[in-house]
């Protein structure tokens, strides 16, 4: 949702010049997400670029059909079959998608359906949680010589002394063990296990 400023008004602006004002609706900042996916017919998401979107995966986890720019980040999180994806930056593209999903219901079911499968299977934590566990079990249980690229030296005096790198005495995770980089919100690569 757009913070309060001058940015936040442009849209509106726009909305007022095509003469759509009274259609459009600014809703901000809410906390009632599953109700407002449940009131809707489908989800349209424009954006020109984008990180790992949690407006996607909200939408995907409601069943609601999508039409979606073709970027990195919607392609992370939606893949064939679970949306419509269009170029980004093609106005005519989204809403040719938009008349598609609202022209052909079963259509429109069957890629709600498939991004909700896909939501449920991947973003659940209830789901995705236990697998996750287990892989870091599976790993905690790897000697140096089954996996050397996820170990480093213990310290500089004793460097034949090798444990996993995410994780300390007795096999408990070491704190910080995925710990920023230079303070830009980037992991360091030399800290983080191989595969992760």
């Amino acid at each position: 949702a757009a913070r309060p400023g001058s940015l936040a008004q442009e849209p509106r602006h726009k909305a007022a010049s095509l003469g759509v004002g009274g259609q459009v609706r600014f809703l901000s900042s809410r906390n009632d997400i599953p109700e407002l996916l449940a009131a809707a017919d489908m989800v349209a998401v424009a954006s020109v670029w984008e990180g790992t979107s949690l407006s996607l995966m909200e939408s995907m986890a409601a069943a609601r059909p999508i039409a979606a720019t073709d970027i990195p980040g919607n392609r992370e999180v939606l893949g064939p079959g679970e949306a419509l994806l269009v170029p980004a930056d093609d106005a005519p593209a989204m809403a040719q998608a938009i008349a598609a999903l609202a022209a052909d219901p079963a259509l429109a079911a069957k890629l709600g359906q498939a991004a909700r499968d896909k939501a449920r299977r991947l973003f659940d934590l209830r789901l995705s949680a236990p697998a996750d566990h287990a892989q870091w079990a599976s790993r905690s249980r790897e000697t140096p010589h089954d996996r050397p690229d996820l170990v480093a030296p213990v310290n500089r005096r004793h460097r034949h002394a090798w444990r996993p790198r995410h994780l300390g005495r007795g096999g408990a995770p070491v704190r910080g063990a995925l710990r920023p980089a230079g303070g830009h919100g980037l992991f360091r690569p030399d800290l983080r296990p191989a595969g992760i």
